[in-house]
């Protein structure tokens, strides 16, 4: 198939259609610039000057860049071509359009019939990008691009150079505009889960940190949690670790000593949930409070859930849920298998973020590509979160 494009501004809609249609470029036309060629030729005659070779190039309209011999009288025959329109609109009235009709159907004619005739149409230039350009056109669009470089006269290339750079810069604003309002929509609908960033398990000293732990604490504290302040929203599952606890004889991220503070500021999370297993389904009576009794853990589903719908929203409307922590191959995966469990499934994990028991980059990245965690949720790099959710000019690469 082969798409025109019509509606005014033509040269930014064809480009857009590109996108949306997703056809090959060559595929996908704007109709206008015969119309200002066929313009270009009246006003050359009407001064008497030669009509042919010329060419009007770059935009539809009022920034045409007139091309033909010699470039004679170029500041009054270019202002005239691109006021054409107005021009006969304050004249006659609202025009006819007879020529943009005429010179349609012929483009048309050219297309159906496979004629290989020459049209000046808004295509995608291998050189310049998107702008009106003369072009054979057949039954599969645009077959080539003609070389006309070498009739340019000096006027001509420089007004050209200055369309080229001020269509590169408004696309370039218009990709940032567009990224930009792309994040803030994932801002709005993503809240980051820490799990278990406690001292215990993430800063030297604590009493499950392995050694080389610290690469990826560093990540968290250093690159990523820098990035997303005031960006994101942050919600954390910590852990009360004391005992009794079911086939347990060690105690560890005990409230009110330093091994259980989270290595994240308080000030950057919202909310908060206890839990004194791997799961977070289970709690228990006092828990992360100091100097205090405890039970033996017990299931408390619903209250999880609920914490959750507080946090994330219903399943069924629930925003992005992008987790971090310690240790994927245990905490980290029974949080996603208890996410999963309560219907929540737009999960991922950023890699850079988590770390094993056994602080191995290759055990690592097998989880995260597997058939288990896949299950319950997609790995993300670093550099693809920043791509995706940040612009990519405001923080560092992974530091780790």
């Amino acid at each position: 198939s082969i798409v025109v494009a019509l509606a005014t501004p033509v040269d930014d809609i064809t480009v857009e259609l590109a996108k949306i249609t997703g056809l090959n470029p060559r595929q996908v036309m704007g109709f206008g610039g015969d119309l200002d060629t066929n313009r270009l030729r009246v006003v050359l005659a009407e001064r008497s000057l030669p009509t042919k070779p010329c060419y009007a190039i770059g935009e539809h309209g009022r920034r045409a860049v007139s091309v033909y011999p010699n470039e004679e009288q170029y500041d009054e025959v270019s202002t005239r071509v691109r006021r054409y329109l107005s021009d006969i609109t304050h004249m006659a009235g609202p025009p006819m359009n007879a020529a943009t009709s005429k010179l349609l159907a012929m483009l048309i004619d050219s297309i159906a019939h496979g004629s290989s005739q020459t049209h000046a149409i808004c295509c995608l230039h291998p050189r310049y990008g998107w702008l009106t350009w003369p072009c054979k056109v057949g039954k599969t669009g645009v077959i080539e691009h003609l070389a006309i470089e070498g009739q340019f006269g000096p006027k001509a290339k420089s007004a050209l150079r200055d369309l080229v750079a001020k269509r590169s810069r408004a696309s370039q604003l218009t990709r940032v505009a567009r990224q930009d309002e792309q994040r803030a929509v994932a801002r709005e609908n993503t809240v980051f889960l820490a799990v278990d960033c406690q001292k215990d398990f993430a800063s030297q000293g604590g009493a499950k940190c392995p050694p080389g732990r610290e690469r990826v604490t560093r990540f968290i504290t250093r690159t990523l949690l820098p990035a997303i302040r005031d960006k994101y929203p942050l919600v954390e599952i910590l852990s009360d670790d004391r005992l009794p606890r079911a086939c347990e004889s060690e105690e560890y991220c005990i409230p009110g000593t330093w091994g259980y503070e989270s290595v994240i500021p308080r000030a950057q999370v919202r909310s908060t949930w206890l839990k004194a297993m791997y799961n977070p389904f289970w709690t228990r009576s006092n828990i992360g409070l100091a100097d205090t009794t405890t039970s033996e853990p017990y299931l408390d589903e619903e209250g999880f859930r609920t914490w959750c719908e507080s946090v994330f929203g219903l399943p069924a409307q629930a925003k992005k849920i992008i987790v971090f922590g310690l240790t994927l191959d245990c905490c980290v995966l029974n949080t996603l298998i208890a996410l999963h469990f309560l219907g929540y499934k737009n999960i991922e994990v950023l890699e850079q973020a988590v770390d094993t028991i056994d602080v191995s980059d290759n055990n690592r990245h097998q989880l995260l590509t597997g058939t288990v965690l896949t299950k319950y949720a997609q790995g993300i790099t670093w550099e693809q979160f920043n791509s995706l959710y940040l612009a990519t000019h405001e923080f560092p690469r992974a530091r780790l």
